[in-house]
């Protein structure tokens, strides 16, 4: 992990964070993966770096989720009990326009390519190096809130 966390802790000013560049409130960021071990890795490695982190087990739980609040990041599991991940992709880029980054155990090129098509910010088999995930997902959520972007 980081010396500095990537995101500020305070809701205050979004600007500087004392002796460093600047900085972004923390991010919401909804995890969906039925596996609870990567949920809970996962999300440690979040809120350590001061993101808010939700978690749904099953595809229906994200839509819940999705459709309660507004998030900057999704991290998605493509093989759910209830759902194909790229059909709840799809799902949840209709409900709001928001950086998702497809994992997976079971991705070929061929599904990578797919997400990415279907929208999808990035594409990550498991097993991932987590900082490199993490690094990943602030870049989506910079993209996210970039003037031109999709900060909805």
């Amino acid at each position: 992990m980081r010396a500095t966390p990537l995101f500020q802790v305070s809701d205050e000013d979004a600007g500087n964070a004392a002796g460093g560049g600047p900085t972004l409130r923390r991010p919401r960021v909804l995890i969906v993966d039925d596996e609870f071990l990567i949920r809970w890795s996962l999300r440690e490695q979040l809120v350590a770096e001061h993101m808010e982190v939700e978690e749904a087990a099953t595809a229906a739980e994200a839509r819940a989720h999705f459709r309660a609040g507004a998030y900057q990041a999704v991290l998605l599991d493509l093989r759910l009990p209830d759902s194909d991940g790229l059909d709840l992709l799809r799902e949840l880029l209709g409900i709001q326009p928001t950086p998702v980054i497809v994992i997976t155990a079971h991705g070929t090129d061929e599904t990578a390519m797919e997400a990415k098509r279907l929208g999808a910010y990035g594409f990550m088999r498991k097993p991932f190096d987590v900082e490199a995930m993490v690094e990943l997902l602030a870049a989506a959520v910079l993209h996210g809130a970039q003037p031109n972007g999709d900060d909805r």
